[in-house]
């Protein structure tokens, strides 16, 4: 605000970004608060991340909490019979990736990584030798070994 004209605020204060947690935890997205003319604009939002690392945390932890009130509005949506399937569908998903995304530990995705290695038991000349076969693989394809076999001799 210059000139003491009224505008946007763009100095950060504490009651400002408490006012903005609140309304993240209740899960209201950033770009809806800084519709009001009173809120700051998101660029402002974001520097004040930058520079005030308290903020940022406190942030990252009202959105997490807002995801919970987002969760529950999925199953008002759902129960909602004034409502379309289609239109509470939609709004179910929507409101589900952006909860999956803003909270993956609680909402995201699980992904599951299954891995099978056999392992077996060599002497050291078996190995050796598994390794120069290997090597000799790489070097029918046109990759450089020599040092490599070198080292294991």
């Amino acid at each position: 605000m210059a000139n003491g004209s009224a505008g946007r605020p763009t100095k950060y204060t504490q009651k400002l970004a408490d006012e903005i947690c609140t309304r993240l935890a209740g899960g209201e997205p950033f770009s809806t608060i800084c519709r009001d003319e009173h809120m700051p604009a998101f660029c402002t939002l974001w520097r004040w991340e930058r520079a005030h690392p308290e903020f940022k945390a406190q942030t990252r932890m009202a959105l997490e909490h807002g995801t919970h009130f987002l969760a529950s509005d999925c199953l008002r949506i759902a129960d909602n019979t004034q409502m379309d399937v289609p239109n509470r569908k939609l709004m179910v998903d929507t409101r589900m990736r952006l909860i999956g995304k803003w909270n993956r530990k609680g909402y995201g995705d699980k992904v599951e990584v299954e891995e099978v290695k056999t392992v077996q038991d060599l002497t050291d000349d078996e190995l050796r030798d598994a390794i120069k076969q290997k090597f000799r693989e790489m070097a029918a394809k046109g990759i450089d070994v020599r040092e490599m076999v070198n080292n294991l001799t």
